[in-house]
């Protein structure tokens, strides 16, 4: 935190700062730049995280610093999800985070990654006995797709 804050001392044009942080769910970090047709960090050429910040499109909450007097300016509503044109909450919808960054960016506001300062991502995790009564992990995401694990007792 003290990291973060330092950095956005040093930029004052920065509104908003975050660090960077990987997906719970895909083996990438969560952000996204303009004319990359959201892709993460693949499409972003390596050279471009040496300066101490990079501008992007959206970036994790995790851990970001947004100055106060840019919020209290920012139209409501903040966060705000819509689904997909055909209504569910599948490919096409918008997030609640991802539309607080584009109201942000359409409000004249920048968001920067922290290029030197990274983050965990916390994610629970089912623990099973299994048929030897020993511990078997699962992910929130792997219980909620399968459902129980073949190898847990039962």
């Amino acid at each position: 935190l003290s990291r973060l804050m330092q950095t956005m001392m040093v930029f004052p044009e920065i509104d908003a700062l975050a660090a960077l942080q990987s997906s719970r769910h895909e083996k990438t970090v969560l952000f996204t730049v303009h004319g990359t047709a959201g892709e993460n960090a693949p499409a972003v050429p390596r050279t471009d995280f040496e300066p101490d910040t990079k501008a992007v499109s959206t970036a994790h909450f995790g851990l970001t610093l947004i100055r106060a007097d840019k919020l209290r300016q920012l139209p409501k509503p903040w966060f705000h999800a819509k689904p997909s044109p055909a209504g569910d909450w599948g490919e096409g919808k918008i997030d609640e985070d991802i539309a607080f960054w584009r109201g942000w960016e359409k409000a004249g506001n920048s968001l920067h990654l922290a290029n030197r300062i990274a983050i965990g991502h916390a994610e629970l995790m089912v623990r099973w006995p299994d048929i030897n009564l020993e511990v078997h992990y699962q992910s929130m995401m792997d219980f909620q797709q399968k459902g129980v694990p073949e190898e847990v007792w039962k």
